[in-house]
């Protein structure tokens, strides 16, 4: 997909319901998303992009790119079946991860 994409047409259903998802978030949570979605989450100092432990990420299985099929996405199914997050909603291809607190002895 061309990195100018947004600029270009009309916001849609699936635009919105990303939005209303990342509008969930209380401000200054420690959330990271895939690289297009970062850009929703920029000016919040604790977001960040790339998947690297933060306590929620969000995703769009509808965007893609190389980071993503390299990189991210392999952590975050590994991440998965380790069971150390989890997947909170999945709607229409955004999905948000929780991370699980770690078992205690």
């Amino acid at each position: 997909m061309d990195y100018w994409y947004y600029l270009y047409r009309l916001p849609n259903k699936h635009d919105a319901l990303l939005e209303g998802t990342l509008e969930r978030f209380a401000p200054r949570s420690d959330v990271g998303a895939q690289d297009e979605i970062f850009s929703h989450l920029g000016l919040d100092p604790n977001a960040s992009v790339g998947f690297a432990g933060q306590q929620w990420f969000v995703y769009d299985r509808s965007h893609y790119s190389p980071r993503w099929g390299r990189v991210d996405e392999p952590a975050v199914g590994r991440a998965i079946a380790r069971r150390s997050y989890a997947i909170v909603t999945s709607v229409d291809g955004i999905v948000v991860l929780r991370k699980l607190e770690e078992a205690r002895p």
